[in-house]
C-alpha cells in the first residue's frame, strides 16, 4: 500500500481514484497513510475543550469584569481581537462599550452581566 503513494508506482490521479473504495480506505487509514477527515462537529468540541482546558471560563468572567478588557490579554499573550473570540466561544458576557469610561466618572451602572 505504502508503494502506491510513490508517484513512479501509481499517479495521483489513480491514487486519488483507488482511495475512494471503501475497503481501500480501512486499509490506508490502517497504515496511516492518508488522515482520517474529522468532521465540523468534532473539530468545534475539539476546539471548546482546548480553549477551555487553557482559559477557564470562570477565571475569564472575572478577569473581564475586574478591569478593561485592554488589560486582560496582555496576561494571557494574546490580541485583544483573539480575547474576543475566546469569549465568544467561551459564551463569557463581556461589559459593553464604555463601560469602564462610565465607571471612571463615576457613575454608577446597574448590573447586567449574570454570575457564573
Amino acid at each position: 500500500m505504502r508503494r502506491l503513494r510513490r508517484p513512479e508506482v501509481c499517479g495521483p490521479e489513480t491514487f486519488q481514484k483507488l482511495i475512494r473504495t471503501p475497503t481501500i480506505q480501512q486499509r490506508v487509514l490502517a497504515l496511516g497513510i492518508v488522515k482520517k477527515p474529522v468532521s465540523e462537529a468534532d473539530r468545534r468540541r475539539e476546539e471548546l475543550g482546548r480553549l477551555l482546558r487553557h482559559y477557564g471560563r470562570a477565571a475569564l468572567y472575572h478577569q473581564v469584569w475586574a478591569e478593561p478588557v485592554q488589560n486582560v490579554p496582555q496576561a494571557y499573550g494574546i490580541s485583544g481581537v483573539r480575547l474576543g473570540k475566546v469569549c465568544r466561544t467561551l459564551e463569557v458576557p463581556v461589559p459593553p462599550r464604555g463601560y469602564w469610561a462610565r465607571v471612571r466618572k463615576g457613575y454608577t451602572i446597574k448590573s447586567q452581566h449574570c454570575q457564573s
